[in-house]
């Protein structure tokens, strides 16, 4: 009898090309890779991405502001 190891285990998708093969299946819930790689992400982007879509977001609402600043500034000193 031998021991379960790499050398004798068969992955997900495993064609068997020749001979049989007796085993059986772990399932180890749902943190495998295999369940974990079956879900798709709502986005695919990277963390500097979000970094900078973040900060340019914050960078437009502070010159949004300034901006209705000077407005609102510039209409009370015409009348």
């Amino acid at each position: 009898m031998e021991s379960l190891s790499v050398d004798n285990t068969l992955w997900t998708n495993t064609v068997v090309a020749s001979g049989n093969a007796i085993g059986f299946v772990i399932y180890t819930g749902r943190d495998t890779r295999a369940v974990m790689n079956t879900n798709h992400p709502k986005t695919k982007i990277g963390l500097l991405d979000s970094e900078v879509n973040r900060l340019s977001k914050v960078q437009n609402r502070a010159r949004d502001t300034n901006v209705r600043c000077l407005v609102n500034h510039s209409s009370i000193i015409a009348y």
